[in-house]
C-alpha cells in the first residue's frame, strides 16, 4: 500500500478521470490510501473522476487537503465531478474528504452530481459509507452538490455524514439539492454536523424539487 501525493506533481492535471464523452467506467479500488494535495482547476467536472458511468465502482478512496476549483462551470467535487448512470449501477463505497483547501470552490465536497436516468432501461447509484470533514471551501453541499433521478432509476445514499465548520460557506450540510423525477431517491442512517460558526444554510438537504410520481424517502436520519 502507497499513499499518493500530487504536491509537485510533474503534470497535475493528467489524473485518471473520464470525461464526456468518455467517462470512466471501471473499477478503482482505492486500498484504504490517502490521496493528498490534488489540485483540479478545471471549469467543468473538476475532480479526480471527472465523469462516470454505468458499472463504475470506486470504493476505499480517501483525500485530504484537496483544492478543488471549479466555479462558473459544471459539477465538481473532490472524487467525482458527476456520476450520470444511464442504464446500470453505479457504486461509490468507504470513500472520503478530509480537508478543502483555502480557495476551493464545488458543487458537492466529495460529489458533484448524482444523477440517474432509467428511460431505456432501469439504472440505480448507491452512495455508502461515505464522509467528510470540513473545515473551508465553498459548495452547495456537504457532501453531494445535487442528487437527481427519472425514469426507472434509484439512487441510495446510505450511512453517509459530513461535519462542517470553520470558515465553509454551504447551502446544506449533506446535499445541496435533490430533484425528483420518476424515480426513487432513499437516504439511509445519514448525518449533517454543522458548527454554529458556519454559514450555512440548512443541515441536511437545502432544497427539494419533484415531480409525480417522484419519491423522496429519508429514514434514520
Amino acid at each position: 500500500r502507497f499513499n499518493i501525493s500530487f504536491v509537485d506533481s510533474e503534470h497535475p492535471d493528467k489524473y485518471i478521470r473520464g470525461m464526456i464523452p468518455l467517462p470512466f467506467c471501471g473499477i478503482y479500488d482505492g486500498n484504504a490510501c490517502y490521496i493528498t494535495d490534488l489540485t483540479s482547476t478545471g471549469k467543468h467536472f473538476s475532480s479526480l473522476f471527472g465523469y462516470v458511468n454505468r458499472g463504475a465502482v470506486l470504493k476505499h478512496i480517501h483525500m485530504k487537503d484537496v483544492l478543488i476549483t471549479g466555479s462558473g462551470g459544471f459539477y465538481s467535487g473532490a472524487l467525482v465531478g458527476g456520476i450520470y448512470d444511464d442504464g446500470g449501477n453505479v457504486l461509490v463505497e468507504d470513500c472520503s474528504v478530509s480537508g478543502l483547501k483555502d480557495g476551493s470552490s464545488v458543487s458537492g465536497s466529495l460529489i458533484g452530481r448524482a444523477y440517474a436516468t432509467g428511460y431505456t432501461t432501469a439504472s440505480s447509484v448507491t452512495i455508502k459509507n461515505c464522509y467528510s470533514d470540513l473545515t473551508s471551501g465553498v459548495m452547495n453541499g456537504g457532501l453531494i452538490g445535487v442528487a437527481d433521478d427519472y425514469g426507472d432509476s434509484k439512487i441510495f445514499i446510505v450511512d453517509c455524514h459530513a461535519k462542517v465548520g470553520g470558515d465553509v460557506s454551504a447551502y446544506s450540510g449533506l446535499i445541496g439539492g435533490v430533484h425528483l423525477g420518476e424515480g426513487t431517491i432513499e437516504i439511509s442512517r445519514c448525518s449533517a454536523v454543522v458548527s454554529e460558526s458556519t454559514s450555512c444554510n440548512s443541515g441536511m438537504i437545502y432544497r427539494v424539487n419533484a415531480q409525480s410520481p417522484g419519491r423522496l424517502s429519508i429514514h434514520d436520519s
